[in-house]
């Protein structure tokens, strides 16, 4: 698995503020097996993650930023990030802690409508409303409009799923269409797809 991972001479890499968007290293794969075991990250998922289906995730994830250029990034923090435990006491993620990922992905086929590419993201839960999602799913949209110069991005997500749908509007998406997913359990059918252009993102980078 090592071949596999750890390739970051061969992964373009992204830089914000405050994150890190890499390729991903054999080390995260435990925080991130642990993620998907979480019933609060998978709240609007059908349900949490096995561990072997996490790490073929993680596979798939690299060999795209590998192959394509681009993909779902690993994301690793810059800095400390301070957060409230599970006991509600104060504590620290120190510098270059895996966080989740944040980055760009083909658009499945059960999504009604001719858009290729998606932002997505899924950050572990300590640092949820800290902005930080939002900040790097900034960054993958400058680079799919501004570098790869795709003419339009997605991003989908269940219909109740208020905090992902505010970093798509923060972002500068609009609300393209609501639609029932075919293959997703009752609860989740209900979706809604988020969209914007490159000539609205050229818009509103004017003078940037």
């Amino acid at each position: 698995m090592t071949a596999e991972f750890d390739r970051d001479e061969d992964v373009f890499m992204l830089e914000t503020e405050r994150i890190l968007l890499r390729g991903w290293h054999e080390d995260d794969l435990h925080d991130w097996i642990t993620m998907n075991a979480d019933p609060a990250v998978r709240e609007y998922f059908p349900s949490v993650q096995s561990p072997e289906k996490s790490v073929e995730q993680a596979l798939e994830f690299q060999d795209e930023l590998v192959t394509n250029g681009f993909g779902l990034w690993a994301a690793e923090t810059k800095d400390a990030v301070a957060y409230i435990d599970d006991r509600g006491k104060p504590a620290i993620l120190p510098p270059a802690t895996f966080i989740g990922f944040i980055g760009l992905h083909p658009l499945p086929a059960e999504v009604p409508t001719d858009i290729s590419y998606e932002i997505g993201w899924r950050l572990t839960k300590e640092v949820w409303n800290q902005g930080l999602a939002t900040e790097g799913a900034r960054a993958a949209r400058d680079y799919a409009f501004g570098i790869e110069r795709l003419g339009h991005l997605g991003s989908y997500t269940t219909a109740d799923n208020a905090p992902s749908r505010r970093v798509m509007e923060k972002i500068g998406m609009h609300l393209e269409r609501e639609f029932t997913h075919p293959t997703l359990p009752d609860a989740q059918k209900d979706c809604v797809l988020y969209a914007m252009d490159r000539h609205q993102w050229e818009l509103t980078n004017q003078g940037v």
